[in-house]
């Protein structure tokens, strides 16, 4: 099989994983992300993913909606 085919059949297999979980790209990502770094920050997750901290807020909380990720808070943050 060449190498154009197998790439189409990662894609395709790619594509049915993330569908069959009602995932998007972006949500993968994420979820990929935060599981290498637990406690990342939406920040630090933005910088991680090339998007801006607005698409990571969106992103977390469809993830959160479903139980994916849960949210903590930073015991040194201040702010409430």
């Amino acid at each position: 099989m060449g190498f154009l085919a197998t790439s189409r059949r990662v894609d395709e297999s790619y594509n049915e994983m993330l569908v069959g979980r009602e995932l998007s790209g972006g949500r993968f990502a994420a979820l990929l992300a935060v599981s290498e770094t637990p406690g990342i920050t939406p920040a630090h997750l933005a910088r991680e993913l090339d998007v801006k901290r607005s698409t990571v807020t969106g992103l977390i909380g469809g993830l959160v909606k479903r139980g994916l990720v849960v949210r903590g808070s930073d015991e040194a943050d201040r702010r409430v």
